[in-house]
């Protein structure tokens, strides 16, 4: 089974141990933040309640949609770089372990 980190245990995971990638969408930094910013402050809420930003102008993002083993569906935000595109999108459909390094239940 594939592997995919996490630095913290998010809310949004549900305190899931697997999930499914079921779309994968490559952003810019200034459609996110501009457009999404929900999107983005909700991806990036930690299980102490704040908000862990973490980018660069101009950077480009992957956007990854998964549904988990307790049929919740969430997303997280990879760097749009060559080694993850060709991770994430040949990946679709795949499962993938959740580990979370700072592995506290919410």
């Amino acid at each position: 089974m594939k592997i995919i980190k996490f630095k913290d245990n998010y809310p949004k995971l549900h305190n899931q141990t697997s999930a499914k990638l079921v779309f994968v969408l490559s952003i810019p930094e200034k459609l996110l933040r501009k457009v999404f910013n929900d999107l983005w402050m909700y991806d990036t809420l930690c299980s102490d309640g704040k908000n862990r930003l973490s980018y660069q102008v101009g950077q480009r993002f992957l956007l990854l949609l998964f549904l988990g083993d307790k049929n919740i569906l969430f997303t997280t935000l990879r760097t749009d770089n060559e080694e993850n595109r060709a991770k994430y999108f040949n990946s679709i459909g795949a499962e993938f372990k959740l580990e979370v390094a700072n592995n506290e239940k919410q």
